[in-house]
Parts: C-alpha cells; structure tokens; sequence
C-alpha cells in the first residue's frame, strides 16, 4: 500500500514538472510553479500531499446528540444515571469508542472500550461529588477524537445531568417482620442501600417520627430489639438507617407494627391442683368383709425386695389437698414453680396374700378410684393376652402422670372342683403379673397386689376370671402400705 502512494506520487510530481517546463525554463521558476499548482513537499521518505492529491480516509466523528439520561438510586451508591443519545456522523471511519466528562474539560476514555448503549454512570464507584453530575460526551474513531456534544457554537449542543434531594444518605429496611417479646420485640429486617458509605447503627421511634432512639449498643445487624414497650398494647415502630453522611429522611422510614405479650406463666387454680375425688377417697375399708381367718389356714405375708421410694416423674408442682378441703388461687398471683425431675427409682411392690376361706359369701370392698374395667383372664391362667397388655398400657400412661398407690386385686372363678388354695394362688398370680408388666412399662409409683381366690359359694361367671385396679392418693398410701406388711 506505501508503494503504491509512493508511486502515484511520483505520478503526480512527473506531470506537474512538466507543467512548471512550460511556464519558465528558469530552474528557480519551475520548482515554485510545481510547488504552487500541485501543493506537495516530499520529504525522503514521508509523503505529503494536498487534500487534493493524498488525503487520510474520513474524518474525525461529529458530535453525539439528543441526551437522555435516566437519575436513580443505586444499591451502596449515593445515585446513578443511565445514558443513551443519537451517535453523530462517524466522519468515514467507524467509531470504536467514547470519552466522558463530568466538567466538559477533561475526558476519559471508556475502558474497555465500549459504543454499546446504555452507558451507566455509578456516582459512588467514580467517586463523584454530591449532590449534582452533569455528563458529557465525544466519539472517537481512526481518526481521532470528535468535537463535544455541548459547547458548539453551532448545531445541537447536548449534555445530562442529575440532581439528588438526598445524595449519600442510607435508606431505610426493606423488609422487616416483628415478633412480640415481653416488654419488647425482635424485628428481622433486610438494609437497604447504604448511600455509598457503610451503615454504621438504625434508629427507631414509637411516636410516630417525632423523636428516633439509636440503638444502644449501635448495630448494623439483623435482628434489632425494641425495648421499653407496653405489653397487650398494638405499637407502630419507624427504622431508619445511620451512616457517615447522615439518616436516612423519616419521611421514608420503614414502617412495622407488633403488640409486645408478658412471657410470665399465670395458672388457675384448676390446673395446678390435683384434688381426689371425693367418691373415690371417703370410702371406708371395712376389714371384716374383706376377708376370714380361719384357724386352720396359715397366713404368709411376702415383701418384694423392692424397698426404694417411688417418686413420680413430674416436672411441675402440684398441690394435693384433702379430699374436703377446698383450695382457691386467685389466677393473677398463681405461679408455677417447675422442679428438676427425681431420679427414678424402682417401685415399691408390696405382695398382700390374703387368707379366705371357701365360706365367704360376700366380695371384698375395694377402695380407689377405679382405673380400669378390669383385667379378664382366661380360665385357669395367669398369662396377659395382647388385649391385657394394651389396657395395661394405658394404665400406664395414666399412672405415670399420677403418683400414688396402685391396688391390685387378683380373683377367680369358682368352679365347684378347684380348692380354695388352689384358686388363691391363680388369683395371687394373676395380680402378681399385672404388677410385674406395670413395673416393666417403668411405671413408677407404690403397688399393692392380692389374690383373693374364688368369694362367692355360687359357681362364678367369667367376669370374675380378673384382676381390678384402683389407685388412692399420696395421702393414704403409707396407711394402706402399712396394713399390707403387718398382715
């Protein structure tokens, strides 16, 4: 390509020669009429030409026009613009590239280059003053760079700026969700911008805006917590962030309500006092028509090796009172005291062989409230069935809850062929395994087992093949425990 200008310029240099041979034979007179019609200088080595002869190809872009700039808030930016214009003329020769000014002195080149609209100006990230920028433009292509879009003293002069009411101040949360607390609340919450300098603390008002409080120590985490509120009462809390150049305005606080709740337990009466019931407490044990001596039969009485005190698993206190006393709590001053759990230790199991003879003609009375319809087993066994061990099980559940004294009475059907001692072991050992499934379903509390054997002198039905379970309160344990050893 060099060649080829070189060659054309000699071209050229050859015919204006010839031109200057025909106005002067003077040697002084040709090369300034050459120098004169044609406008060339050779240097060895670089051409130079007139427009007329060589010329570069185009010519430097024409300034970019009608400007119109978008102003908005940037996250951690005090503000931004976006930028799209019409592009001026390229001069022959594409643009590869822009300068931008923010004083119509200085440009800087984008890097990397760009002629891809829009242009986004981060005021923060350019390190720019607030609270107005004003943009300017020049395209730049082969030929170097174009004239400014404002300033021109013909044609359309074009520049944006933006104007910010705020510039650099934090805004407020964006979301933010209240849970009530005693006096209190805990507000989650997700910050908004920073204005383009870090939150350093929020503030909060519950009087509407007029006075906001700074978080005391300052945090600029999520939760927050309100304190200094009034329980049962709906409050309307307003945040605003903090940073080096202010608060966020309050007229764009964040807005949340909550309605703060006491965390105190209050307990009726009801509910924290167990009181027997009267028609499972006041029944009198009548001893003589429990059971006969004869002189003829002889009394054992067995104590499981069990002796360690029964402690029921409860982990709140309960008042237990008599059967005729009545206990009143008054519901605002009634607090629950909750206690760490005993350990648990094993039940005491007292094995009560009563004596009774094949004369008895009556049923032993039971006393207790009655906690099961009774456990059927089937003739002439002591096994439980999986029907037994279910009701057992609920048993169980109830005692575990109770405490007190579990009376288990063994019995059995009279048949007309079996002896008496032979029906008073079967019911021993009926009651013995209700006893020992309780005790292994880890049922801790005092129980009492008998076996009654057969107390009807008629032939009894299959509802006396059975095991009853009653319970009386702690009150009148000891009493019932002792009259089971002494027998």
């Amino acid at each position: 390509m060099e060649s080829d200008r070189v060659n054309g310029n000699k071209a050229v240099l050859t015919r204006c020669q010839s031109i200057g041979k025909r106005a002067s034979r003077s040697p002084l007179l040709r090369v300034m009429a050459t120098i004169t019609l044609c406008g060339i200088l050779i240097t060895p080595g670089i051409p130079f030409t007139s427009g007329k002869v060589a010329s570069a190809v185009g010519s430097t872009p024409l300034r970019p026009t009608n400007f119109s700039g978008s102003c908005t808030d940037a996250n951690d930016s005090w503000g931004q613009m976006s930028l799209t214009f019409t592009p001026g003329s390229d001069g022959g020769s594409a643009i590869t590239n822009y300068k931008y000014s923010f004083d119509n002195v200085t440009f800087t080149a984008f890097n990397p280059a760009t002629t891809t609209q829009p242009f986004v100006f981060n005021f923060t990230t350019l390190n720019l003053p607030t609270p107005t920028v004003s943009i300017y433009l020049k395209a730049v292509n082969a030929n170097g760079d174009g004239e400014s879009s404002y300033g021109n003293p013909s044609g359309t002069n074009s520049a944006a700026s933006c104007t910010f009411l705020n510039p650099g101040l934090p805004r407020a949360p964006t979301t933010a969700t209240a849970t009530a607390g005693d006096g209190s609340a805990s507000i989650e919450f997700t910050r908004g911008s920073n204005g383009g300098s870090a939150i350093t603390n929020y503030k909060y008002s519950i009087d509407g805006g007029t006075t906001y409080i700074a978080l005391s120590p300052a945090s600029a985490t999520s939760p927050m917590t309100i304190p200094g509120l009034t329980n049962g009462v709906l409050t309307t809390s307003k945040l605003i962030a903090v940073n080096a150049n202010g608060q966020t305005p309050s007229g764009s606080a964040k807005t949340v309500t909550v309605t703060p709740a006491s965390s105190t337990t209050t307990t009726v009466a009801s509910t924290t006092t167990t009181v027997a019931p009267t028609t499972t407490t006041t029944t009198t044990v009548a001893p003589t028509t429990t059971t006969t001596t004869t002189t003829t039969t002889t009394t054992t009485t067995t104590v499981a090796p069990t002796t360690a005190t029964t402690v029921a698993p409860t982990t709140t206190t309960t008042t237990t009172v008599a059967p005729t006393t009545t206990t009143t709590v008054a519901p605002t001053t009634t607090t629950t005291t909750t206690v760490a759990p005993p350990k648990p230790s094993s039940p005491t199991v007292l094995e009560c062989k009563t004596v009774v003879s094949s004369k008895i003609s009556t049923a032993p009375v039971l006393v207790g409230e009655k906690l099961s319809n009774g456990i059927i087993f089937d003739p002439a066994s002591p096994i439980l069935d999986s029907r037994d061990k279910q009701e057992l099980d609920r048993v169980a559940r109830v005692m575990a809850q109770r405490g007190g004294l579990v009376l288990i009475s063994g019995f059995a059907r009279k048949n007309g062929f079996d002896s008496a001692e032979y029906l008073r072991n079967l019911s021993l050992a009926r009651a013995r395994n209700v006893s020992d499934y309780l005790v292994a379903k880890g049922v801790r509390v005092s129980m009492r087992y008998e076996g009654y054997g057969a107390v009807t002198k008629d032939i009894g039905t299959s509802i006396e093949r059975k095991v009853e379970l009653r319970w009386i309160d702690d009150s009148k344990k000891i009493e019932y425990e002792k009259k089971c050893l002494n027998k």
